[in-house]
């Protein structure tokens, strides 16, 4: 199953994949400017309130395995090695 029909078998209709990706990326380079995604999974806690910040972007029925399942292959193809922004950590937001 392609990540079009996971996140419509979730109930996303909000747009397309691409969008959610962006959403990911977009997060993830708020909240965690200095860390890498390897970073982000290795510490669960945090994987969790990243999922949870997604959710409140996106949709919040998507389970955290979609959510960092795609962040994961984003990484994988080169698409996101690090998070951008300004030092530090934007996680209490």
């Amino acid at each position: 199953m392609g990540l079009k029909e996971e996140l419509l078998a979730c109930g996303w209709l909000a747009g397309t994949p691409l969008e959610f990706k962006e959403i990911l990326e977009e997060v993830f380079c708020a909240r965690y400017p200095s860390w890498t995604v390897d970073r982000l999974l290795i510490n669960p806690q945090e994987g969790l309130r990243y999922c949870a910040a997604v959710r409140k972007r996106s949709f919040p029925g998507l389970p955290d395995a979609l959510i960092l399942g795609t962040l994961l292959n984003r990484r994988r193809g080169g698409h996101l090695a690090r998070g951008e922004g300004k030092e530090g950590d934007k996680r209490d937001e």
